[in-house]
């Protein structure tokens, strides 16, 4: 900065950044109001700071549901996360056991495939996914008629019962995984 102008430098590749000058022609940005930081897009919305000249995330990520929902910031996805669903996991005996009358177009895999990634998106919303789920299941039953029909859309319905009641705590864990806090500075 010129001190007896009160202004940024005199060189056209240069932007004011507090008291700093950033070269903009080299990639620098302003972050955090007066440092210059070589990566563009370098701020807190992106959960970025800048430290010593470089762009560094600025995450911290929570070993407990508490933790998570105690975060002193914004809980966000977590970048290195990515979904792993399992399939249907369920004291029934894993997928659909209307399969037996129905055959292997009543798999069940799809939507619990699904309903495992619902959860494990960082912020979703637990209901949000039960119905997601009861949807998709029950999608996979219309086709059939019949007693085939209704022993699937019974399965359906236990496994959406079973969800909605006890599965809070898979929920919870998931988030977990699926989520950090951002704490820039």
């Amino acid at each position: 900065m010129d001190p007896s102008t009160n202004k940024c430098c005199h060189n056209l590749n240069e932007i004011c950044c507090g008291t700093e000058c950033c070269d903009w022609t080299i990639g620098e940005v302003c972050c955090g109001g007066d440092e210059c930081c070589n990566a563009p897009g370098c701020d807190s919305s992106d959960c970025e700071q800048c430290v010593n000249g470089t762009c560094e995330p600025c995450l911290e990520k929570a070993s407990t549901y508490e933790e998570l929902t105690g975060c002193s910031g914004e809980v966000v996805a977590d970048p290195d996360w990515t979904p792993q669903p399992n399939g249907c996991s369920n004291p029934l005996g894993g997928d659909n056991p209307a399969m037996e009358c129905c055959g292997l177009d009543s798999s069940f895999k799809p939507a619990c495939d699904a309903h495992d990634t619902c959860y494990q998106t960082c912020n979703s919303i637990k209901l949000e996914c039960e119905c997601e789920f009861s949807n998709d299941l029950h999608a996979i039953c219309e086709p059939f008629s019949g007693t085939c029909k209704s022993k699937c859309e019974e399965f359906a319905d236990i496994y959406v019962g079973a969800v909605t009641l006890s599965g809070q705590p898979a929920w919870e864990a998931d988030q977990v995984l699926a989520c950090t806090c951002c704490v820039c500075e």
